[in-house]
């Protein structure tokens, strides 16, 4: 298996290294097997329903982000949007007197 640290200690990256040896940009710098017993002991570890639990988790502690940068503004100043009749009244009061 080529990884990126063993090309960069070579001055290659993953795609120099093909063009360089003439590979196609689609042929995989790891070998068939070695990728298979990996993707075994992967799964034997329990990584893709581990990984599917920490999406889920991630996705319900953090609300859409519209939703959060509105939900955020409203619960921390209590906002509500004055009508202009109150922002008349406001300017009135402050600056005209």
């Amino acid at each position: 298996m080529l990884s990126p640290k063993h090309l960069k200690s070579h001055g290659l990256t993953s795609r120099e290294y093909r063009v360089k040896h003439g590979f196609s940009l689609r042929q995989p710098l790891c070998a068939k097997s070695l990728s298979d017993k990996r993707k075994k002991a992967g799964k034997a570890r329990g990584l893709p329903d581990n990984l599917r639990k920490a999406i889920a988790q991630k996705q319900n502690l953090l609300p859409r982000k519209n939703n959060r940068i509105d939900s955020l503004i409203n619960s921390i100043f209590d906002f509500q949007q004055p009508s202009l009749k109150d922002a008349i009244f406001f300017m009135k009061t402050e600056y005209i007197s």
